[in-house]
């Protein structure tokens, strides 16, 4: 069971259904954002459980991510960020994705995933851009210079210009197909 704080009498409370009230308070709570009738968002209900302001398209696992991230980049709120080119020892593996500290890289993967799984929105032009960073600090570790070394230079090549949501849906599956998986 998760935990959220009741807006309207400001404790934590269990989440025990969908459609949960507050064990404080007793009222019907958002179980994504914590508003309640008296402190709501909005006033009605988009469904049993989430209030109209948060508009999930599909199940709590996705509401409970877009909560613990919040996190879109935009052309507008571009974030200074860049892939390191440092690889782990004693192989020279590249760094994964979900291991990076800002947080930044994980969430654009995720709005990836979201898009490629569930339909949700697609990935921002700059999460895009940091994906395809990533996915080239990912293809040129050094741990894969003697693997299909052919289709690794070709990898490579491709991977420098990875600018579209299907030019990396093709970038990893051809990864995947060789043995490789960059996510």
């Amino acid at each position: 069971m998760s935990k959220i704080t009741c807006q309207n009498c400001r404790t934590k409370t269990e989440i025990v259904s969908i459609d949960s009230r507050c064990l404080n308070c007793g009222e019907r709570i958002c179980t994504v954002c914590g508003c309640t009738d008296n402190a709501a968002c909005q006033p009605n209900w988009s469904k049993p459980g989430v209030c109209s302001n948060c508009k999930l398209k599909d199940s709590i696992l996705e509401s409970e991510f877009l909560r613990d991230t919040g996190v879109r980049i935009n052309a507008a709120e571009e974030i200074a960020f860049s892939v390191s080119d440092l690889y782990r020892a004693p192989f020279q593996l590249p760094l994964y994705w979900r291991n990076e500290q800002t947080g930044v890289l994980c969430a654009a993967v995720k709005n990836y995933l979201l898009h490629k799984s569930r339909g949700a929105q697609p990935p921002t032009a700059a999460e895009i851009r940091l994906i395809g960073e990533y996915l080239r600090h990912y293809i040129f570790a050094p741990c894969w210079e003697d693997v299909c070394a052919e289709e690794i230079v070709e990898l490579r090549r491709r991977a420098e210009v990875l600018s579209s949501i299907e030019e990396i849906d093709r970038f990893i599956a051809d990864c995947v197909e060789i043995g490789l998986d960059p996510l």
